[in-house]
C-alpha cells in the first residue's frame, strides 16, 4: 500500500482552486492521501482523474497546495519512503561510513568501479531516498547513477539538474551575486585576446584564478592586476598545470578582503534550512544562526541538499565562496560523527 511513486511531468491550472499535476505512477492512490517530496515537503490528493491525452500509464492528481509550476516539475512524489546513504568504498569515507552506521543509518558502500553498475544493490521493496557520499562525478556519471538507482526504487537526494548547477561556479553565480566575490569566466582559455578585456574589468585589484569547479584550495593568486601580461602569465601557468583536469573553463575572481588566514566554515543546507556547519581547517563545529539570514539569500538556487562555504573578510562580514552538491562536500574525519548526528536528525 505504501509503495506508491508518482513523477510530475506536466501541471495544470483549470480554475482558482482546481490544479492538477499530471505524471507517471505505479502503486496505489486514493483520494484524501497525503504525498511528500524527496525533502518531505507534503501535498494533499484532493482528487484523481485521468489525464486528457488518455494514456493510462499516467493519473492526473487535483491537489489543494498552492499552485507555483516550476515548484512541481520533475519532481518525485511518495505516500512514504525510507533512506539509505551510497558510500564509495575508500579510506577517505571509511570514517563516514562507520559514523553513519553508529547514528542508525541505513547505509551501502561500493567500490568506485561498482557504483554506476550497482549490481550488489538488490530493487527496494519500499521507495527509498538515496544520498550519495563519495568523490566528485562528472555529469554523465551522476545521470547513469541516478537513473541506474531510480530503476531499482532509489532516488537521490538531488537531481542530475540540480547537481550541475551545483557543480560549476557559472551555474550558481547570478543567485548569490551580491554575497560573492566578483566573478568573471570563460571556456576560450587559450584566447589571451579575451583573457585580457576580463582582466581589464577587474582594475589593479588582487585577483584569484580557478576552474569552473572553484576548488578553492587550487586558486592561483594574482598578488595584483597592474600588469596584464603577468597576470597572464599566471593564468597560462594554472591552465598548463591543470592540464586536461581542468574543468571547462577558467574563472577570474576578486580576491577576499581579508589578511593572514582566512576564516572559513563549510555549511550544510537541506531544504533550504542549515542543519550543521564545520570549520574548514580545525576540528570545530559552530552555531549557525547568524548565517541564517545569508543563506536566505540562496533560496532559489534550487537544490535540495547543498553546501556553501563562506569566508569572514575584514570587515566581519561574511561571504559566499563556494556552492557544490552536498553528496561530494568533504568533510573532517573528526566531523563525522556530528555531521551524520545531524542528519539523523534532519533528514
Amino acid at each position: 500500500m505504501n509503495n506508491f511513486v508518482f513523477l510530475v511531468k506536466d501541471t495544470m491550472k483549470i480554475a482558482k482552486s482546481d490544479r492538477f499535476l499530471i505524471g507517471d505512477y505505479f502503486g496505489e492512490i486514493n483520494k484524501g492521501d497525503i504525498l511528500k517530496d524527496i525533502c518531505g515537503n507534503e501535498i494533499t490528493v484532493k482528487g484523481i482523474g485521468t489525464p486528457s491525452s488518455g494514456r493510462k500509464d499516467m493519473i492526473a492528481l487535483q491537489i489543494q497546495e498552492d499552485f507555483i509550476p516550476e515548484f512541481f516539475m520533475d519532481k518525485y512524489f511518495f505516500r512514504s519512503f525510507e533512506t539509505a546513504f551510497i558510500f564509495c568504498k575508500d579510506y577517505k569515507y571509511n570514517f563516514e561510513y562507520n559514523a553513519a552506521l553508529e547514528n542508525g543509518l541505513n547505509c551501502f558502500a561500493l567500490k568506485q568501479e561498482d557504483l554506476l553498475s550497482l549490481n550488489e544493490i538488490k530493487k527496494a521493496v519500499t521507495p527509498t531516498r538515496m544520498i550519495y557520499r563519495g568523490p566528485a562525478l562528472s555529469l554523465e556519471e551522476y545521470e547513469i547513477l541516478y537513473k541506474a538507482l531510480s530503476d531499482k526504487n532509489y532516488y537521490m537526494i538531488n537531481t542530475p539538474e540540480q547537481y550541475a548547477v551545483a557543480r560549476y561556479l557559472p551555474e550558481w553565480y547570478y543567485y548569490v551575486q551580491d554575497v560573492t566575490p566578483f566573478s568573471m569566466w570563460t571556456e576560450s582559455y587559450n584566447n589571451e585576446e579575451m583573457i585580457s578585456k576580463i582582466l581589464e574589468k577587474f582594475g589593479n585589484k588582487p585577483l584569484s584564478v580557478c576552474d569552473y569547479s572553484n576548488n578553492f584550495s587550487e586558486y592561483r593568486q594574482i598578488p595584483d592586476n597592474k600588469d596584464i601580461n603577468k597576470s597572464l602569465e599566471t593564468i597560462r601557468s594554472f591552465v598548463s598545470q591543470k592540464g586536461s583536469e581542468l574543468n571547462k573553463g577558467i574563472v577570474i575572481r576578486e580576491s577576499l578582503k581579508a589578511k593572514g588566514k582566512i576564516e572559513i566554515y563549510r555549511i550544510f543546507v537541506f531544504n533550504k534550512k542549515i542543519i550543521a556547519a564545520f570549520n574548514f581547517w580545525q576540528s570545530e563545529s559552530k552555531s549557525f544562526e547568524e548565517w541564517t539570514e545569508l543563506i536566505e539569500l540562496t533560496n532559489d538556487i534550487g537544490i535540495n541538499f547543498y553546501a556553501a562555504d563562506l569566508a569572514r573578510e575584514d570587515d566581519g562580514n561574511w561571504v559566499i565562496l563556494n556552492i557544490s552538491d552536498a553528496q561530494i562536500a568533504d568533510i573532517l574525519s573528526s566531523h563525522s560523527n556530528i555531521f551524520y548526528n545531524s542528519l539523523s536528525l534532519y533528514i
